[in-house]
């Protein structure tokens, strides 16, 4: 019954965990990536949580960064 109980609250916390960096993501427009993420997780929760986690939570949901691109200012001279 213990180790049921235990593995059940395992679970919740995971999906919390879950629903917590989807909300997160949404609200930075997806720019962020998983170790800003875990920086405003444990800022906002105040709770532990290791970049590495997040980086698996986002990657099984399909939670990626969104790349932007670099403006280039290039001055070419004409002789």
């Amino acid at each position: 019954m213990k180790v049921e109980n235990k593995i059940k609250a395992k679970k919740e916390k995971y999906l919390l965990q879950q629903n917590r960096i989807k909300a997160l993501c949404l609200q930075e427009k997806y720019f962020c990536g998983h170790r800003k993420i875990t920086d405003l997780y444990q800022k906002t929760f105040n709770e532990n949580i290791t970049k590495k986690k997040v980086y698996t939570i986002m990657k099984e949901n399909g939670i990626f960064c969104r790349l932007r691109i670099k403006k280039i200012n290039i001055i070419i001279k004409i002789i």
